[in-house]
């Protein structure tokens, strides 16, 4: 609304500009004429009216007739049409030109624009109002009673869609009209808009179209249209309803819109609630089935553990019987071996023979013995003296027979005379679980290779390396390092290898046992077991037993001297 009043104040603003512009021109033609001498006063006179309505005719249509020449004001020429009379105000354009604006005898309002000249003649032009309303404003639809008025300063209506309106003051002239109504409201919002240029206010007044004249609500957007020192307001007007049943009507859909959205949010809420408590229900019961399948797989290889164990011990008492057997076969081949090397020539042929048949029968002697220390029961509560070197030495003949053929086995012993308390079974039986760990991270790669070490080291440098700490009972300890280049193991892997029953093997290749029990036998040994390990580039074991004193040896002049004491053996046999 307050655009389109202030449009069409605009619109008249320039209309204004416009005729002034067009008497100021039809002046100087006039004034031309008058000063040429060639002319009659008659011929001057037919020729200023030709040359006004020729001009005027073509530059504005909204011209409904054209004063053209005056003397004393008193009209010379006029149309047939229009007749005015009085002089409501008198408008100055600018230094000489002036906007009146006049009533005719058929009660519309007509804008005069004049100018004087040097004779002290008036050039005019006159403006049908009504016929620019009808033309320019009255098309215009505002809601369903809406309609666009212009008044003065002072309250005089020029143009409205009621006839009987027009020329009237708009507080005084329609309490002529309409008697006793209330217009109090109607001048507060008329104060308002003289006071302001622009702008839209709200007002009780009544539908002056309408016979009945209800009252109402309404809402006016005004606009000044400055002519002159003067102004005229432009007013548009609405019903109330017009706007107000449009905006409940919107907030009625946005509130519907905004229930239908809450409603779908609280649907799809309660969706994702559901689908969460479902889901979280889901995966309640898939961590139970893992939980589960992972007790049973424990289960499963705990029972494989312990039928493999039942198959090891079964196999270490049929070792034990067929190692006796061995040691049955190899007495007579040993001893009669043993009688030839005795009764032949050491310088002949015959005597190289019985050589080889003996050292072959030592070498025979030297594993199955290796093997019965496997097979013995209740090995493990028996800790004595073990000299390491002699320990390693034996274990390494025992590792180099399950070596495979792409593996080289590097011994590196550097132990002389040290030792440790422990059980020498058990030691052999890690080292031969780490060894063979080693071959399987090898596999099928050529050119393996796995690297045993022995030497002592000082307790400060297995804290440093190891970031441990160490009680003072042990100064220094014994170092049996295993290293290989097979596949290696990831930081993951390497954190669980002891975990008992953990194994990177296929199912049925492994019991992931055997790390966690030689773990086992070396803190029971009071050693440590570490491992280090990077993919690629294979993996390193270290193992660290206390050193024991030396006056747990038995010394070699008291070992003599037991020799050369009597004593007596009692032979058990199986016959």
């Amino acid at each position: 609304m307050l655009i389109v009043a202030d449009s069409l104040a605009d619109n008249l603003e320039e209309m204004a500009l416009q005729y002034a512009l067009d008497v100021s021109r039809a002046s100087s033609l006039i004034q031309k004429l008058d000063h040429s001498g060639t002319l009659s006063e008659a011929q001057q006179l037919e020729e200023q009216i030709n040359i006004c309505k020729t001009y005027m005719a073509s530059e504005n249509s909204y011209t409904e007739s054209i004063g053209i020449y005056l003397e004393d004001e008193s009209v010379i020429w006029e149309s047939e049409t229009l007749e005015y009379s009085g002089i409501f105000d008198q408008c100055i354009m600018n230094n000489d030109i002036v906007m009146t604006e006049k009533q005719g005898t058929d009660g519309f309002i007509y804008f005069c624009f004049e100018k004087e000249i040097d004779t002290g003649k008036y050039v005019r032009i006159v403006v049908d109002v009504k016929d620019y309303y009808e033309k320019m404003i009255a098309n215009i639809q505002l809601g369903t009673n809406g309609y666009v008025v212009v008044k003065n300063e002072s309250c005089f209506l020029f143009m409205h869609p009621a006839d009987e309106q027009i020329g009237k003051n708009a507080i005084y002239g329609r309490e002529q009209l309409y008697g006793d109504v209330d217009l109090e409201s109607l001048e507060n919002m008329f104060r308002e808009q003289n006071e302001n240029d622009s702008g839209v206010t709200e007002y009780y007044s009544y539908w002056w179209t309408d016979k009945n004249l209800p009252r109402v609500k309404k809402v006016s957007a005004y606009s000044h249209a400055d002519i002159g020192n003067q102004f005229l307001v432009v007013s548009a007007v609405m019903d109330y309803t017009d706007i107000n049943d449009p905006i409940m009507s919107g907030f009625r859909v946005i509130a519907l819109t905004i229930g239908g959205i809450v409603l779908v949010i609280v649907v799809l809420a309660g969706a994702f609630v559901y689908s969460s408590v479902q889901s979280r229900k889901s995966k309640n019961e898939i961590t139970y089935l893992k939980n589960l399948n992972k007790v049973l797989e424990q289960t499963k290889r705990g029972e494989e553990a312990l039928a493999h164990q039942q198959r090891l011990q079964i196999m270490g008492t049929m070792t034990g019987g067929i190692a006796h057997e061995f040691n049955n076969m190899l007495t007579p081949i040993m001893g009669y071996s043993e009688m030839l090397l005795d009764q032949l020539p050491e310088d002949s042929e015959e005597y190289d023979y019985a050589h080889e048949i003996f050292d072959a029968s030592e070498k025979a002697k030297d594993i199955i013995h290796q093997i019965s220390s496997m097979s013995r029961k209740n090995m493990e509560t028996i800790y004595s003296y073990i000299p390491i070197r002699k320990t390693l030495t034996r274990a390494a003949k025992m590792i180099d027979s399950v070596c495979p053929a792409n593996v080289k086995l590097t011994v590196q012993n550097k132990f002389t005379n040290e030792g440790f308390l422990g059980n020498e079974t058990q030691i052999n039986q890690v080292l031969l679980n780490i060894c063979v760990n080693a071959f399987h991270a090898i596999g099928q790669k050529e050119d393996g290779q796995v690297v045993i070490t022995g030497n002592d080291v000082d307790k400060a440098l297995i804290e440093e390396v190891h970031e441990i700490s160490i009680d003072d009972i042990w100064k220094r300890f014994l170092r049996i390092t295993i290293e290989d280049n097979g596949c290696g193991m990831d930081t993951k892997v390497l954190e669980q290898i002891f975990n008992p029953f953990f194994t990177t093997k296929a199912m049925g290749v492994g019991t992931g046992l055997g790390l966690s029990v030689a773990e086992k036998i070396i803190h029971s040994h009071k050693g440590f077991l570490f491992a280090k390990s990077k993919v690629g580039e294979g993996s390193t074991f270290f193992i660290y037993l206390p050193l024991s004193e030396k006056s747990a040896v038995i010394s070699e002049e008291e070992s003599e001297e037991r020799k050369g004491r009597d004593c007596s053996i009692l032979v058990v046999d199986d016959n």
